[in-house]
């Protein structure tokens, strides 16, 4: 198996791990309210069943008695179904009770746990991988722009476009010490010349393994090449420059945010602005 993999098996471990840690506050209260109402309905049954019935001789005994019947099986002491035997002491009164007590404690409560749970558990997820993705964004920029100089100096597709002297541009920098500042200097130096990427150079880009590697350890979806080119070429122009196709990586990485779709909105707007200003509406 791929470094990568493991990574990818290892990061998404811890998350569950992590996540099913930050719903134990949820899920303690959550246990609370139901003692609560286990503890309401005991006193109850306690004060009612206790002379004749010895699984509600206390309240311990009634509030066990009462979550092991909403939980699990509802027996006495020996064995023996418990509801039939009370139902045939105490009739249809004692039905409707419990009845209407199952139906708040197991469809209510029980489900708003898990409800509230797996909400909270997801809720925590996505923020937390939003703040990884924010955290690690300075790296993964740096490895993208990396393997897109690799792949436009060396490979077939795109080491014909590129300028011998912007070429030789580059390479000078191959001295610089920090691999960030080497990095983004050659990164922008390429960006800076007419250089375009079409869709077949797109294609060999994204088939290379490494940059595969790297694309899937920055979260970032680029199986189905001939629709992510077309969403990348957003002028429609037939091809991209290395800067659009840098910068639309990165935009493509991790979940989709509040923050994102309030921007295209709020952007959508302005545009509509600008076009009832100038007449065009």
């Amino acid at each position: 198996m791929s470094p990568s993999y493991h990574v990818y098996c290892s990061n998404e471990s811890a998350s569950q791990v992590l996540g099913v840690l930050s719903g134990l506050r949820v899920l303690g209260w959550a246990m609370v309210l139901l003692c609560f109402l286990i503890y309401i309905f005991s006193i109850f049954f306690s004060n009612f069943l206790s002379d004749n019935e010895p699984e509600f001789a206390t309240l311990d005994t009634s509030m066990f008695t009462l979550f092991r019947c909403f939980a699990d099986s509802c027996d006495t002491h020996d064995g023996k179904p418990l509801l039939p035997r009370l139902h045939e002491e105490y009739g249809a009164p004692f039905i409707i009770v419990y009845v209407l007590m199952w139906v708040t404690v197991v469809l209510g409560v029980f489900n708003l746990i898990m409800a509230v749970f797996i909400d909270t558990v997801m809720e925590e997820h996505v923020s937390r991988r939003v703040r990884g993705i924010a955290e690690s964004a300075g790296k993964f920029e740096v490895d993208i722009q990396e393997h897109l100089l690799r792949l436009i100096l060396n490979s077939q597709a795109g080491a014909a476009m590129v300028p011998q002297a912007v070429k030789a541009e580059i390479a000078s920098m191959v001295d610089i010490s920090s691999r960030v500042v080497r990095v983004r200097a050659q990164f922008e130096c390429l960006a800076d010349t007419p250089v375009i990427i079409s869709r077949s150079a797109f294609e060999v880009y994204m088939s290379d393994q490494k940059f595969g590697a790297i694309l899937s350890q920055a979260e970032i979806e680029a199986d189905h090449h001939t629709s992510l080119f077309d969403f990348l070429d957003a002028d429609m122009g037939g091809y991209l420059t290395p800067m659009e196709l840098f910068q639309g990586l990165m935009s493509l990485r991790g979940p989709l945010t509040k923050a994102e779709m309030v921007g295209m909105r709020l952007k959508v707007r302005h545009i509509i602005k600008m076009l009832h200003a100038s007449g065009m509406t």
